[in-house]
């Protein structure tokens, strides 16, 4: 009998242990109504890709929903030999729908967006980042402006905005892509899909909403 996985291993030269684990933050361990931050790994070395998202859906630390899984894909088909994933959202609210989280109290979203976890989560994800994919789309870019009163974290992510990169931009380039959207074009994005460059624009929308912000 085999009494251990290295035994296991041994038997077979031809065998593949897939090792993975999560964690996750959520505002409440029984009936979580916000997730703050989302991590999956499959390494065990501190290669990080960062995606920052509108707001999430269903994932947790143990599964994923349609979004996380093809950004896990995506992530472990990389050729950069990522070790893990982080995501976070501008809008920590769950909600497997944004036309149904545009239907919430525009206070409540605000507030959210607001919050200290929120903002440290987002602060922790991008710091400890190798590559950042910024994908929150028309709706995310709503709520640019509440995050970034937040000067610490403003200059965070200007700190690290030569780390960014985006699936694709809006046609008039006024925000990122979502890679995943909830239209007929949900399928624009897939594993071979390159990523864009986005510093500058980034850099932009950041000055445009402060300067609104005045």
């Amino acid at each position: 009998m085999l009494n251990n996985l290295a035994e296991i291993e041994e038997k077979s030269s031809q065998l593949s242990i897939d090792i993975g684990c999560g964690k996750a933050i959520f505002d409440d361990s029984n009936n979580p109504k916000k997730r703050y931050f989302l991590e999956k790994r499959w390494g065990t070395g501190n290669k990080i890709l960062t995606v920052i998202m509108t707001n999430p859906s269903s994932a947790n630390s143990l599964s994923s929903d349609n979004t996380v899984e093809f950004l896990l894909k995506y992530a472990r088909a990389s050729t950069d030999e990522y070790d893990a994933l982080y995501v976070v959202n501008i809008i920590p609210l769950i909600n497997p729908s944004t036309k149904k989280l545009d239907l919430e109290d525009k206070e409540k979203i605000r507030l959210s967006v607001k919050e200290k976890m929120n903002k440290k989560c987002i602060e922790y994800a991008i710091s400890n980042s190798n590559e950042i994919i910024i994908a929150w789309g028309g709706f995310g870019q709503t709520y640019i402006r509440q995050l970034i009163e937040d000067e610490e974290l403003k200059n965070v992510i200007i700190e690290n905005s030569s780390k960014v990169k985006v699936f694709g931009l809006s046609k008039k380039e006024t925000f990122p892509r979502h890679p995943r959207p909830n239209n007929s074009n949900r399928n624009d994005f897939d594993l071979n899909s390159k990523l864009i460059v986005a510093t500058d624009e980034l850099k932009k929308w950041i000055n445009n909403r402060s300067r609104k912000k005045k």
